[in-house]
């Protein structure tokens, strides 16, 4: 299906990869193109949910340089990498490798950025962060994000942060 919503995904550890490829597969059932690995990425192709487990640099360089993402409105990002949740102004006052991080709240602030996304405000373990498959399973089952984004955790923590409106919910059945 040419229009589709497309969700995109990064490659990372092994835990994750499992995971991202059962949720490719799933997607790719339901006709729902997905575009693997950062390189990846069409521009201004419209985007329904971004999950990302390493550095996210290249989302913060898509959007300054050539205003590439396009996210749908409802759509849904995971960052989950140490302290994506955190304040994008604090980024002056931090250490070299932090600053190479994007964080939910600069990722969400682009003009045409997700509604809702989840991040850890320091580090997370990965295998306690919100998990991609059950997330977006949960969300497309008509969830709202904040029901997908808390099922998603293995176990409920502190450092797991949602950012947005967990109200949204764009798959939501009419009645």
């Amino acid at each position: 299906a040419q229009d589709a919503p497309v969700f995109a995904r990064c490659m990372g550890y092994p835990f994750w990869d499992a995971q991202l490829n059962d949720l490719k597969t799933e997607l790719n059932a339901r006709m729902i193109r997905t575009p693997v690995g950062s390189r990846d990425l069409p521009p201004l192709v419209p985007y329904m949910g971004y999950v990302g487990p390493g550095n996210v640099e290249h989302v913060r360089t898509q959007q300054e340089e050539n205003n590439a993402l396009n996210f749908l409105p409802g759509a849904i990002a995971n960052l989950s990498i140490s302290f994506t949740g955190r304040a994008a102004a604090w980024r002056e006052t931090e250490p070299t490798p932090l600053k190479e991080q994007a964080t939910v709240a600069e990722l969400m602030a682009h003009p045409r950025g997700p509604t809702v996304g989840t991040g850890t405000i320091t580090e997370p373990y990965l295998n306690y962060c919100a998990q991609a498959y059950p997330m977006m399973r949960s969300y497309l089952a008509g969830m709202t994000a904040g029901e997908a984004i808390t099922r998603s955790f293995p176990v409920l923590a502190w450092k797991n942060i949602l950012i947005g409106d967990p109200l949204v919910a764009p798959f939501a059945r009419q009645n």
